[in-house]
């Protein structure tokens, strides 16, 4: 059934451009900010984020209260700057940079999994950093997704959207 979804979804919309963000540091920040938030929040906390620290490598001297300060209007600030802290952090001690762009250069499920064990990197935001970032064939569930496939029979009610996104990645 998923088979005949992404068909008819081929069909009407068609394939459409990949454009991939010119800086996948930038883009997983984005990501980790618009957890449980509006995307105008997670825009002006990116904006205000952005005006603290206009080249991202910056963060790892940046105080966390500063960035907590920086991203307060999408909420979580402590929790969202201790997470930014620990990707700069990793970043910089496991590959010497601030750059994100070698999860792009990994298989697929490595790059899934390596986001997935960072703190703050959920099933979802790997997913949506994988193909809009990557451009692999990842496809984000999240809870209109989940409710969804949940109505048209395609998974039990039970089924959380992390499962789901588990059953469906296609590698």
């Amino acid at each position: 059934m998923i088979e005949e979804i992404d068909n008819r979804l081929l069909d009407f919309f068609g394939i459409p451009e990949k454009t991939i963000p010119a800086n996948s540091l930038e883009a997983l920040v984005r990501g980790i900010l618009s957890q449980n938030t509006s995307d105008i929040n997670r825009d002006r906390a990116f904006d205000r984020l952005k005006t603290l620290v206009p080249d991202f490598k910056d963060l790892f001297n940046t105080e966390q209260e500063e960035i907590e300060k920086a991203i307060k209007p999408a909420g979580l600030g402590r929790q969202r700057a201790e997470r930014i802290k620990h990707l700069v952090g990793w970043l910089n001690e496991k590959y010497g940079n601030f750059n994100c762009d070698f999860l792009c250069d990994l298989e697929p499920n490595e790059s899934f999994e390596t986001l997935t064990s960072l703190p703050g990197i959920g099933v979802k935001t790997a997913a949506v950093f994988l193909l809009f970032v990557c451009g692999f064939d990842y496809f984000p569930v999240d809870t209109h997704i989940k409710r969804i496939f949940k109505r048209i029979g395609l998974f039990p009610s039970k089924f959380t959207a992390e499962r789901i996104q588990l059953e469906i990645s296609p590698y």
